[in-house]
C-alpha cells in the first residue's frame, strides 16, 4: 500500500471537513442573525400595535357621553359642547345629580347682566365655573354681597354690591347670591331673578355645576 497517497488522502479529507465544518458554521451564523432580525421586527411592529391600543384605549375612557352630549375630560375639566358653545366643568353630570335646584329653568340670563355676589375671595374661586354663563348673558362679573361690604376683600377689590333687592322682573339685571355658610346639602332656589346657590364650601363647584347643567339643559 502507498501510505504515501493514504496520508494525503486523510488530509484532503480533513480539509474537506474543516471547510464543510466552516461553511456551517457561516451558515449558522446567518440564520441566526435573520431570525433576531425577524424577531426584532416583530417586536417592533407589536410595539406599534401596542401603543395605539393604548391610545384608542386612553380615547374611550376620556371620553364619556350623557344625555347625548359627547364630554371630554381636560386638564381644566370636563367639557362638552351645547348649540355651538363650550362648556367646562369640574364634574361629570352623573356626580352632581343629588343636588335639588327649583324654578332653575325659569331663569333667563340671555342678553341680561349676571352679578354674582359672593362673600369672600374664595367664594370667587369656588363658582367661577358660572363664568359659562357668558355663553348666553351679555356678560358676567363678580359683585360684593351687602353684608361684606366692610371687609378687607370687598374694600380691595372695588366690586359693585350686589343683592336680590337690586333685581326685578322687569330690568335686565340678575343676581346670583352664593351662600356657604350652611350645613344643609347643597341646592339652590330661584326667585324673581335671583338665584341663591346654599351650599358648603366644598360642595359649591358641585352645586354650580348642577346649575350649569341645568341652564344648558343637559340635565333635564
Amino acid at each position: 500500500m502507498n501510505f504515501s497517497y493514504v496520508s494525503h488522502a486523510r488530509k484532503h479529507l480533513n480539509m474537506s471537513k474543516k471547510i464543510e465544518t466552516r461553511e456551517d458554521s457561516e451558515r449558522k451564523k446567518r440564520r441566526t442573525k435573520l431570525v433576531i432580525g425577524i424577531i426584532i421586527i416583530v417586536l417592533m411592529i407589536l410595539s406599534t400595535i401596542g401603543f395605539a391600543m393604548i391610545e384608542n384605549n386612553q380615547e374611550v375612557v376620556d371620553n364619556t357621553v350623557y344625555n347625548g352630549y359627547k364630554f371630554t375630560s381636560t386638564s381644566s375639566g370636563w367639557q362638552t359642547t351645547v348649540q355651538g358653545q363650550t362648556i367646562t366643568t369640574s364634574y361629570f353630570p352623573t356626580e352632581v345629580l343629588n343636588v335639588t335646584g327649583s324654578n332653575v329653568y325659569a331663569f333667563d340670563f340671555t342678553g341680561k347682566v349676571v352679578y354674582i355676589a359672593v362673600g369672600s375671595q374664595e367664594e370667587v374661586y369656588d363658582v367661577n365655573e358660572l363664568g359659562n354663563l357668558n355663553n348666553i348673558a351679555e356678560r358676567s362679573q363678580f359683585a360684593c354681597q351687602p353684608e361684606a361690604e366692610n371687609s378687607s376683600f370687598c374694600q380691595e377689590s372695588g366690586l359693585p354690591i350686589k343683592s336680590c333687592e337690586d333685581v326685578n322682573s322687569s330690568n335686565t339685571a340678575r343676581v346670583i347670591v352664593i351662600n356657604s355658610n350652611v350645613t344643609e346639602p347643597a341646592s339652590y332656589t330661584y326667585y324673581n331673578n335671583c338665584l341663591t346657590i346654599n351650599a358648603q364650601s366644598a360642595d359649591l363647584k358641585i352645586a354650580v355645576d348642577n346649575f350649569i347643567f341645568k341652564i344648558f339643559g343637559i340635565i333635564k
